[in-house]
């Protein structure tokens, strides 16, 4: 979808495209070197925090003309996604049996790459049916409404510090 947004909502051209994916890329940097240094952050709040911030962005994205807003909100959007992504690996990580580490990792990545390629075509689809910021809104509406059911129902397993005693 960043290509028609680039092209349809913000009137641009090739390279506005280039610079929304080379901002989504360097917030992904940025977040992973965030997650590096996140000190005693509770992996919980970690989780809240991404998902709220990639819904507000990505509904932000879904009302923005300006490209260096939409550069803005995009690399808001990289750095949630690196955050929420290596926090879950690593709970994962955590508080799995060794023996089912890799099946696990294994389901997860093949039911992520079939989902992705699902709202990729109906993303597609949808954007020359309702328009690409329709689009947008219905994803963070998504996201948003992920991040609410998650606090509610999801409780992340808290961890004893080894140094802490």
């Amino acid at each position: 979808l960043m290509i028609m947004f680039a092209k349809n909502a913000l009137n641009g051209s090739d390279s506005v495209y280039g610079l929304i994916v080379s901002a989504t890329a360097l917030g992904s940097i940025v977040g992973a070197v965030a997650t590096w240094f996140r000190g005693k952050l509770k992996d919980e709040i970690v989780l809240k925090v991404s998902l709220i911030s990639l819904g507000v962005s990505v509904l932000l994205i879904s009302v923005t003309s300006t490209v260096w807003v939409a550069l803005v909100l995009f690399a808001i959007v990289g750095i949630a996604q690196t955050t929420f992504g290596i926090t879950v690996a690593t709970l994962l990580q955590t508080h799995l049996a060794e023996n089912i580490m890799g099946r696990t990792f294994a389901t997860m990545g093949v039911i992520v790459q079939v989902c992705q390629l699902l709202s990729m075509g109906a993303g597609a689809y949808l954007a020359d049916v309702v328009g690409v910021r329709t689009v947008y809104v219905i994803g963070g509406s998504i996201v948003l409404l992920t991040a609410l059911l998650a606090s509610k129902f999801v409780s992340v397993p808290v961890v004893a510090d080894e140094n802490s005693g």
